[in-house]
């Protein structure tokens, strides 16, 4: 592997503490939001070549903003709800400026179906799946509902019975129907019976005692009408609370955020399965119809805005170009998001797939945007720069990928077309205990083939906190990789004004031949 020079190590944090400017600039841009966010390139590119560094640009097509969020639910005493967009429980704020101007490009959800009618329905029954873990069947009957019309203020609910439960053989799968309790295939049921909620409830949230609390919101809570037709729903977790609900008392402010990952996980994936969340939690009778900020790539003028985009890039004379496949306002968890829009719903019909196949739906969706990216090929070669083409290491895996992939848009493309693109490889994955050699083989020998460099994106952090130097010695002895990537520098530094790095990640960056301060 390709080491950095120790004399690059002052020119490195010198300019790191150049680029802080036309970040802190950036920033207060952005909070005016005339217009779409410029980020002043050309001055980077000077910066970067004071100090001896190449410029790469990083482009991600699907970052449109949504990320941010507010809970005014009628968005009147919110600065930020009068640039954003409406859904479930509140706004979705901080969005590039064409989506606003065009919020049907945006990606949407399969709903259920009839759903129309089935969010008028009453509320008669809500039932909540636990794993059975110890102490928690004597505490359960402490439950207590809260209600709202606002998702701002919280009430006690006082209809129906106080919650009941028991311990029963049940199956708690998560999405994809791997099962979760197959120690004794037991579950903590906790049940409340005749609420009579008519059609007009809006939200629900749970709360009780401080316990080990372990659900899965979809598919471990079921909401009922009085007929036992299941009610569609939307999920929120406790980690996506803006302050918490305080058990037994009379009123409580704060806001969920609800569908903040998708469909019901409401948690980021970690090792593979899902991380449970915790009390407080809260339900809405609606569904958010589209995901936050989800550009869809067969929206002819989407494609056109991305092309502007790479144009303004390449006037700035980049030494290259990295297009990254990852939004943070389309993130999902869900298998039936990113899979409708007008104009995608047109090429699925064309192409002769179903839309409820979801699989089929991601190729589809994949081919589309790389039609888009060799277009970007021809120019950049024009350019007599490289295209970095990403490869998340599952697309070489001959299984469907797990569909709750958060950050990355729901593309499943042929990566050996994928990986012909570019002139170099970016991979993208996570690390959590060490690296093994065998990761993507058959995509670095086929860029071995080609003589195409390939790099590989370190996370700084890392599950149980931060990136570790094990971790880099197994990737530096691997032969097939030619250089890293550190995403999120920021994390490293000690102070979000600071180019001062953080002790505990100096020995990782010390093995890539940097002698950090």
């Amino acid at each position: 592997m390709r080491r950095l020079p120790r004399a690059l190590t002052g020119q490195l944090q010198q300019a790191d503490q150049e680029l802080l400017h036309f970040y802190h600039k950036l920033r207060v841009h952005r909070d005016n939001l005339p217009a779409r966010p410029r980020i002043p390139r050309l001055s980077l590119r000077a910066a970067a070549k004071r100090h001896g560094l190449e410029f790469y640009v990083t482009y991600k097509p699907y970052e449109w903003g949504g990320s941010e969020w507010t809970g005014a639910s009628n968005g009147s005493s919110s600065t930020g709800a009068r640039r954003g967009l409406p859904c479930v429980g509140g706004w979705n704020t901080w969005y590039d400026q064409r989506l606003l101007r065009h919020p049907e490009w945006r990606l949407h959800h399969r709903l259920p179906t009839h759903y129309p009618k089935l969010i008028k329905k009453p509320l008669a029954r809500l039932t909540l799946h636990f794993l059975p873990r110890p102490g928690l069947q004597r505490i359960a009957s402490k439950l207590r509902l809260w209600s709202s019309r606002d998702n701002l203020t919280y009430e006690p609910l006082t209809q129906g019975r106080l919650a009941r439960a028991s311990v029963v053989r049940y199956r708690l799968t998560d999405y994809f129907g791997r099962l979760m309790n197959r120690e004794n295939g037991l579950a903590l049921r906790v049940q409340w019976d005749k609420l009579d909620l008519s059609a007009d409830w809006k939200f629900i949230s749970v709360d009780g005692p401080k316990a080990d609390w372990a659900i899965l919101p979809c598919p471990w809570i079921i909401a009922q009408d009085d007929r036992g037709v299941i009610l569609p729903l939307s999920y929120a977790c406790a980690a996506e609370h803006q302050k918490k609900v305080g058990f037994n008392l009379g009123q409580t402010d704060g806001a969920f955020r609800f569908d903040a990952w998708g469909g019901g996980i409401g948690t980021v994936m970690q090792h593979g399965e899902p991380t449970f969340t915790g009390l407080p939690l809260a339900i809405a009778r609606e569904r958010n119809r589209a995901r936050p900020g989800a550009p869809c790539e067969a929206e002819p003028g989407v494609r056109r805005a991305w092309h502007d985009d790479v144009d303004e890039i390449l006037a700035c004379r980049p030494d290259g170009l990295e297009l990254r496949l990852q939004a943070h306002g389309m993130s999902s968890d869900d298998p039936n998001a990113l899979t409708q829009n007008g104009a995608l719903d047109m090429e699925l019909k064309r192409r002769g797939i179903d839309p409820a196949d979801t699989v089929a739906v991601m190729r589809a969706r994949a081919d589309l945007f790389l039609r888009w990216a060799t277009d970007v090929k021809r120019k950049t070669r024009a350019a007599r720069i490289p295209l970095v083409m990403p490869q998340q290491c599952f697309w070489a895996n001959p299984e469907p990928p797990r569909l709750c992939l958060q950050s990355q848009p729901k593309l499943w493309p042929a990566w050996t077309e994928w990986l012909d693109q570019g002139q170099e490889v970016m991979l993208r994955e996570h690390f959590y205990h060490s690296y093994a050699p065998d990761l993507c083989f058959p995509v670095k020998e086929r860029a071995a083939a080609q003589r195409k460099p390939v790099w590989l994106q370190l996370f700084a952090s890392q599950a149980g906190g931060h990136l570790r130097a094990v971790i880099v010695d197994e990737v530096m002895a691997d032969p097939r990789i030619d250089g890293v990537v550190v995403y999120e520098w920021s994390v490293i530094r000690d102070g979000h004004d600071s180019c001062k790095i953080k002790s505990e990640y100096r020995p990782a960056l010390a093995r890539l031949g940097l002698a950090v301060r």
